[in-house]
């Protein structure tokens, strides 16, 4: 905790330094079932080794898509990202959650991508 990370990788070499630099840090992910996609958990985990440097003053922002169409089917999302934020005291900045998300191409004709441009035009 807090301090190198053993692994010599992407995420040591690039990721890192960005992720303590930002203001906001901007959560996208498709559900795969139920929960983040195996990437950007894997990114989240890396956190513990930067947790004190990312305790900081930050905003968050949370994109998700799925296939389902009942909203609750993402509340274990939502209160995952909900959750990770209280604990890193950072503010959330918006989110935006497009549900019937399935096929390539499917989320044309929705209002999510407009929705999410103006979530990126508001954020400061």
């Amino acid at each position: 905790m807090n301090g190198p990370c053993i692994f010599n990788d992407d995420f040591t070499k690039s990721l890192r330094s960005e992720l303590v630099s930002a203001d906001l840090i901007v959560f996208c992910s498709p559900m795969y079932d139920f929960g983040f996609s195996a990437q950007l958990k894997t990114v989240i985990d890396r956190f513990y080794a930067l947790n004190g440097q990312l305790h900081v003053k930050k905003k968050a922002a949370f994109l998700m898509a799925y296939a389902n169409q009942a909203k609750k089917d993402a509340d274990a999302m939502v209160a995952h990202y909900r959750t990770l934020i209280d604990y890193m005291g950072w503010e959330d900045a918006g989110q935006v959650i497009a549900p019937g998300i399935w096929t390539p191409g499917s989320i044309k004709g929705t209002p999510y991508a407009e929705a999410a441009y103006q979530l990126g035009k508001t954020v400061k």
